[in-house]
């Protein structure tokens, strides 16, 4: 799995002190915890269950979290024991039928070994199929420097500081599990950063697609008005005039060269003195502009009024 596609918490708490080594045990603790930046809740608990039960095989008991770092220092991983059962009970998740090896048991009845640790993976995958299948119970592990007491209360001190347990004994500063959580921090980090980048390409991106498909329409429109004026459906003296219309879109622009009907200028034509406003529309101006021009300086109401209702009460 990939560091980046799950989180893993390490949670330490201790063992309750007993004559034998424990057949059940108290693996994972209910509860929200802000150093780290965690909650455990009763859904992840049955997830966890159910993901033990989908895979099918006993969890390990390490030594020191040895299963996550035998890669990297190349030491063997020997298990100290294997849990057969997981179960969520009120106060969370708990292991059953535990099997210790001599050597473990050996050691916790000497009290080598004190406290558990259990790798919990959010957002995990199969690593099969590649599914996400919610939070699993990677392994857990035997330690000496626990972030919880046998109550399940937190240490003073953060893992950063100086970890002591109930019994007062020297605990260890910053471990394996400390170096865990730093790396998937900084990646998360990482991971942050990069959203940002790809962010701000998207947003550049669609702003360059906005401004090409705008150059794209202009000439597209700029090639209609050019058609036309070659096609003498319009005047040249009519391309400028085209070319606003045309911003308010391509069917504005095509109804306007519809409209719009070029005079023979070879023929000689006579303008009336005075328009008779009965039947006159706007199209019968934009075909004279000669004509426009007259009624515009004349009775600007009137050409303002047809204008208006040619072009839909703009």
């Amino acid at each position: 799995m990939e560091p980046q596609e799950t989180v893993m918490k390490m949670i330490e708490f201790s063992m309750e002190s007993v004559a034998a080594t424990p057949q059940e045990l108290h693996l994972v603790p209910l509860g929200r915890w802000a150093d780290r930046d965690f909650e455990v809740t009763v859904a992840d608990c049955e997830a966890m269950v159910a993901n033990f039960e989908r895979f099918g095989i006993r969890l390990v008991v390490d030594y020191e979290h040895q299963s996550l770092n035998c890669e990297e220092n190349g030491a063997p991983s020997p298990a100290a024991g294997w849990i057969g059962a997981l179960e969520t009970r009120e106060n969370g998740l708990w292991g059953r039928d535990v099997e210790w090896t001599q050597k473990a048991r050996e050691m916790i009845e000497a009290r080598e070994y004190r406290y558990l640790s259990p790798v919990i993976v959010f957002d995990d995958k199969d690593p099969h199929s590649g599914e996400l299948i919610g939070c699993t119970l990677h392994s857990v592990a035997l330690t000496n420097t626990p972030y919880f007491r046998s109550d399940l209360e937190p240490i003073a001190a953060k893992r950063g500081g100086a970890a002591v347990d109930e019994n007062n004994d020297n605990g260890a500063n910053s471990n394996s599990d400390d170096k865990e959580i730093r790396v998937t921090e900084q990646e998360q980090q990482a991971l942050k950063a990069e959203n940002e980048r790809l962010t701000a390409e998207i947003t550049s991106l669609r702003a360059e697609l906005a401004q090409q498909a705008e150059a794209a329409e202009a000439a597209e429109t700029a090639r209609m008005v050019e058609e036309a004026i070659t096609a003498k459906r319009l005047l040249p003296g009519q391309k400028e005039v085209a070319l606003i219309v045309a911003k308010q879109g391509k069917d504005v622009l095509e109804k306007f060269i519809s409209a719009s009907v070029v005079p023979d200028l070879e023929k000689k034509q006579d303008v009336p003195e005075a328009e008779s406003k009965g039947g006159l529309k706007y199209e019968d101006l934009l075909a004279d502009p000669v004509r426009m021009q007259k009624m515009k300086n004349e009775t600007p109401e009137a050409f303002e009024a047809l204008r208006r209702a040619f072009y839909g009460g703009e």
